[in-house]
């Protein structure tokens, strides 16, 4: 039996830059997302609240990014494509 065969350079560098992308589109949310969630969340009173404040708001905000982050037709795709180099013969305008 032969071993399985292993992903070539073009297809790790693929796969590679989908995550790349994927991170960056979640890193923009969670900044959007903490500033959106501020307000909210600094109601807290005294600094122990104010601690379990910034923790509880840090949570959220990276699993709100990470689930939004690489939906599809996300930032993160139409990035992904930008950066794709493309075929000689097939330029699209």
């Amino acid at each position: 039996m032969l071993p399985p065969a292993e992903p070539g350079r073009k297809e790790l560098e693929a796969g590679g830059l989908a995550e790349s992308c994927r991170q960056f589109e979640a890193i923009l949310w969670r900044q959007v997302v903490d500033k959106a969630m501020t307000p909210m969340l600094s109601q807290s009173e005294g600094a122990q609240g104010a601690d379990k404040t910034g923790v509880y708001n840090y949570f959220v905000s990276d699993h709100l990014a990470q689930a939004v982050a690489g939906a599809p037709r996300s930032f993160a795709q139409i990035l992904e494509q930008q950066l794709t180099p493309r075929a000689r013969g097939n330029h699209t305008p």
